[in-house]
């Protein structure tokens, strides 16, 4: 900090001043002098004024002009010495030490010191001794000139000069005194609030949070505040002359060293930041600023070092950004996270990604039954087996929001590496290994994948867009592979829209058929008939009819529809053959309706049913309700059971794994999924899928229904086997075990 701008350059000032002042006073003394010698001397003035034509034509014009140049000193000295020299020609020239100007002798001196200081007044002083003594001498020996007064009162009349002289100088020098008197006081009032402004400084620079080190150009430490001492635990005399280096900064690496060096080197400030180990035993991170500090030539003297730590400021951003771009849930990275990470990887034109969508199907009724904490877990279960079945894709794995996950596969990654991966994933969640698991029961896994073109104006949502397609595909599809987004997908998905709520009965019937299919044991022996109602073969909506009996909340007219046609078709075939077991693929949610018994069993008395009580067909997509709440679902179970009812599972192993922890229920026979035997032969999934699943059936001699023809294997694993009649382009056939096709039922409503 700079002195205040008020003591600059006071003495040059107040000098410069005195110096105009004493030309002045000068002046009129050579004049007073002249006249007073004229006066003595009876001479003209202009006579008495010729010895100092020199002074006034040379030393005061030039003191001046030394003046206008800020010469103070020089003029000064000039006219101190001037007037000397001119003093002593005219003490030797006017009777020397009898004469009245020997008293100009102690105005010299007074003089010399009121404009040079002590020390030019004593080398006044001893010069004048020392010409006094040479006057003594000169007087002695007769070489002095003698007086030439012409009046008796010119003596008394060059002494009342000289004291009127002597009174000026002694005034101006008083009021030269009072100036000094009051710069000093000045001085003192800019020195002390000086100080204070120091002292404030320093408090603040020593009260500061922030650790302050101050070192030499060898980077030794000579000063460091409160802050700095209580970071590490010693004294301050214990820091002084201490490398800053060792001390200060012993976290930076070899890098921010060598990057710090340079800086100094340049004489620039470095910023960096280091971590170190505190006294206390924990680890923080110190955000580091070194400086020069120069004096007023520019050179650097010393160097500064601030330090700050920013342990918690670090932890909270660090903690906003995992609660910006990570889930809080699964600790996945999350929407804004992948939009992020596509910006950077899609900066370059031509690049081509993969996309795999996973979603839970099936989660948000698991939230309805068993409440958000079951949804919870579910998630972080999946979570945790994507991270574990795709250890390569870790960075990759992103929580979309909701049910939805995505996996990111750069461009080297080819689409059967993409299948591999997808499969891997699915056997983790869904623990088809041959050994069950009961995670992940309650939802259904669909699998989706596409391409991301960084050529697109909008990658994500248009890739997004197109998963979601394949993901409402992959939902008729069978599981454990994705359903790759192609041409069409878009029109068949928009196809299949669900019909508005408020469609009527009458309006369906047109549309509707009474598919009759015959079903025979492994001998080829009738053993039944399974009965539904289908759309019109190549006439009905896309959207299967059960999802449009559910939407549109027509269940329990259709059924009745169906059960009446079956009265009428069941009336017409007892004349020619013996009545046998008959199985309805009713729309009703079953295990969701308490009073389904009830009805189902009135339904059947209204409209003359005759013969044993039908089998019912349970569909695999009221399994997430039946996993996630079980017991109401095992006391309509146990309903129907008790009124008489066979219980058939329907699309076994269609994805949804819950159907292999459900080996206990009273269920008698499963229809498996047509897609589970049409996979190849290395699809793992499938096989992992059907071993289980014959595993199960083996061990409660549990009946296995086919659709199709039925592959070698399966006749010799399965313990009983039921062959029924399949559909193919809309018209029902049966397939016997021979090969033979046989003709099905199929009578409109």
């Amino acid at each position: 900090m700079s002195a205040p701008s008020l003591i600059a350059d006071p003495e040059t000032l107040h000098l410069r001043s005195d110096t105009r002042l004493m030309v002045w006073v000068i002046s009129i003394m050579l004049a007073a002098s002249a006249a007073t010698l004229g006066y003595a001397y009876g001479s003209p003035l202009f006579e008495a004024l010729a010895p100092y034509r020199l002074v006034v034509l040379l030393i005061l014009p030039l003191c001046l002009t030394l003046l206008w140049r800020q010469r103070v000193r020089t003029a000064a000295s000039l006219l101190i010495w001037g007037q000397w020299l001119v003093s002593l020609d005219a003490i030797f020239h006017n009777g020397g030490l009898h004469g009245p100007l020997i008293l100009v002798m102690p105005i010299q001196v007074a003089s010399a010191a009121w404009l040079l200081g002590v020390r030019s007044a004593v080398m006044i002083a001893l010069l004048n001794s020392g010409f006094m003594l040479a006057l003594h001498e000169l007087e002695t020996r007769g070489w002095l000139p003698g007086l030439r007064f012409q009046h008796e009162s010119a003596p008394y009349l060059i002494v009342l000069t000289n004291m009127g002289i002597a009174l000026c100088i002694a005034l101006f020098s008083r009021q030269s005194y009072q100036r000094e008197r009051e710069r000093a006081q000045a001085t003192r009032q800019a020195w002390r609030a000086h100080d204070e402004e120091l002292h404030k400084l320093a408090s603040l620079i020593e009260q500061c949070p922030i650790a302050i080190a101050i070192t030499d150009a060898q980077r030794r430490i000579e000063y460091v505040n409160r802050a700095f001492i209580g970071r590490s635990g010693l004294n301050s005399a214990s820091f002084r002359n201490l490398p800053a280096d060792l001390v200060s900064t012993p976290g930076l690496s070899p890098q921010q060293f060598a990057s710090l060096r340079q800086a100094m080197a340049q004489g620039q400030t470095w910023r960096g930041e280091q971590s170190l180990l505190k006294p206390d035993g924990h680890r923080a991170i110190e955000e580091i600023e070194i400086g020069p500090i120069r004096r007023t030539d520019g050179e650097i003297s010393h160097w500064f070092e601030l330090k700050q730590d920013i342990t918690a400021k670090r932890w909270a951003a660090e903690r906003i950004d995992r609660l910006v771009y990570i889930d809080a849930l699964t600790q996945l990275p999350n929407r804004a996270a992948l939009l992020d990470r596509l910006v950077q990887e899609l900066s370059t034109p031509g690049l081509i990604w993969h996309l795999l969508a996973i979603r839970l199907d099936g989660l948000g009724q698991l939230n309805g039954l068993r409440g958000p904490e079951a949804g919870d877990a579910c998630l972080q279960q999946v979570a945790h087996h994507l991270i574990h079945a795709l250890p390569e894709a870790r960075p990759n794995i992103f929580r979309l929001g909701g049910s939805e996950f995505i996996v990111l596969f750069p461009p080297h990654v080819s689409r059967a590496e993409v299948d591999s991966c997808a499969e891997r994933a699915y056997l983790s969640l869904t623990a088809y290994a041959g050994q069950p698991t009961a995670s992940l029961s309650a939802i259904r896994v669909l699998l989706a994948a596409t391409h991301l073109s960084s050529d697109e104006d909008d990658p994500l949502s248009q890739s997004l867009r197109r998963a979601s397609l394949a993901l409402r595909q992959a939902r008729h599809e069978a599981p454990g592979r994705p359903c790759w987004y192609g041409p069409g997908l878009g029109r068949k998905a928009q196809g299949r829209v669900l019909t508005r709520r408020s469609i009527g009965l009458a309006s369906l019937e047109p549309w509707l058929t009474l598919d009759v299919r015959e079903r025979s044991d492994i001998c080829g022996q009738c053993c039944g008939h399974w009965a539904g109602l289908c759309w019109v073969p190549s006439a009905g909506p896309l959207s299967p009819l059960l999802q449009v009996a559910r939407r549109a909340e027509l269940n329990f007219e259709l059924d009745e529809t169906l059960i009446a046609e079956l009265a009428r078709w069941q009336g017409r075939l007892r004349s020619t053959e013996p009545a046998r077991p008959l199985t309805l693929a009713l729309l009703t949610p079953l295990l969701a309706q308490d009073h389904a018994v009830t009805w189902l069993t009135d339904c059947l008395r209204r409209h003359a049913y005759q013969g044993p009580a039908p089998a019912l067909v349970l569909h695999t997509q009221d399994l997430a309700r039946v996993a996630s709440d079980p017991d109401p679902a095992l006391r309509r179970l146990k309903a129907l059971r008790e009124a008489c009812f066979h219980l058939c599972l329907n699309d076994v192993g269609l994805g949804y794994p819950g159907v292999l922890e459900l080996s206990g229920w009273p269920v008698q026979e499963w229809l498996l999924a047509p897609g589970l035997l049409q996979r190849p032969n290395d699809d793992r999934i499938a096989k992992g899928l059907l071993k289980a699943l014959l595993a199960t059936a083996q061990a409660m001699n549990m009946p296995l229904v086919v659709e199709g023809e039925v592959p070698t294997f399966l006749k010799k694993a399965a313990p009983r086997l039921i062959v029924q009649a399949t559909r193919t382009g809309g018209t029902a056939q049966r397939q016997r075990p021979n090969g033979s096709p046989g003709e099905a039922n199929s009578t409109p409503v």
